[in-house]
């Protein structure tokens, strides 16, 4: 290996020692500790969490709403529709009485049912 001579192999310290230092040259230890100190108070939201909260306090919402639309539709077929459906909800039930669709609005908001052509609300 050729030797590169003193200067060279100073400026490789001086490059070492900067590098295994976090602080800045111009700061003092002391300050340096205090930066670090004031700095691990403060935390970084766990995003993580954040969304699993987001997607169950959504999930929530849905569910929700699908129960009360469950409810309205249940609602409908045993009070409003002719020949109100007693007993079990069945296909066969929902067929003889002519109701092919639900309705919707804008939106996927719940109108209610159609029977023969006819739109039932709630």
């Amino acid at each position: 290996m050729k030797y590169k001579g003193i200067d060279y192999y100073k400026e490789k310290s001086k490059d070492e020692k900067q590098k295994s230092s976090d602080r800045p040259i111009a700061m003092s230890q002391s300050d340096y500790d205090k930066m670090v100190n004031a700095m691990k108070k403060y935390k970084t939201p766990n995003l993580d969490g954040l969304i699993k909260e987001l997607f169950s306090i959504n999930e929530k919402e849905v569910l929700e709403r699908h129960k009360q639309i469950d409810a309205d539709i249940e609602y409908i077929l045993r009070n409003k529709i002719d020949k109100p459906i007693k007993g079990e909800i069945t296909k066969g039930k929902l067929r003889w009485r002519g109701i092919k669709d639900i309705a919707y609005g804008e939106n996927f908001e719940f109108l209610g049912i159609m029977q023969r052509g006819k739109l039932i609300k709630r």
